[in-house]
């Protein structure tokens, strides 16, 4: 993201010193031909046919080149604000992801938090059966179960 950023700011402040080169090598050609045209107004008194006809277009090319150049400088700023506001989402992007990354970071911390709690309960649980019979179960299930009945004293009819 910097790095486009930093070469569209290069890009545009090439842009910027092209666009400064070109209008001052205009406004330079514009006062030579004004010399020019001043010059042999002095030597003769009079213009030389087709001068004030040629520094009449050479004024409208100038003009046009103006407003050329000025409507690239605003398509540039343009560009720059198209930039500027890609890389705020781009930013904000960024953002959001990063919070994201945190809110997964700290619920899976509470559930490694909650399966040592689990863990524990079984652990806890595990050890109230082997109090409750008296040692390890051993057996099968139905030996579980009539040992049960021979505590509890009662007998069940299996019929």
């Amino acid at each position: 993201m910097r790095a486009v950023r930093a070469a569209a700011e290069e890009e545009l402040a090439r842009l910027r010193k092209e666009l400064t080169e070109r209008v001052a090598a205009v406004e330079r050609k514009e006062r030579e031909l004004a010399d020019a045209v001043a010059s042999a107004r002095r030597r003769d008194g009079s213009v030389p046919a087709g001068a004030a006809e040629a520094l009449s277009r050479a004024r409208i090319g100038l003009a046009a080149r103006a407003q050329e150049l000025a409507k690239r400088e605003e398509d540039i700023q343009a560009r720059e604000a198209a930039l500027a506001a890609r890389t705020d989402v781009l930013a904000q992007r960024e953002a959001d992801i990063a919070e994201r990354e945190r809110a997964i970071d700290e619920a899976a911390g509470p559930e490694n938090a909650n399966r040592a709690a689990l863990d524990e309960l079984e652990e806890r649980l595990e050890r109230l059966e082997v109090e409750a019979n008296d040692g390890p179960p051993t057996g099968t299930f139905g030996e579980s179960l009539r040992r049960l009945e021979r505590k509890s004293g009662g007998t069940r009819s299996t019929g």
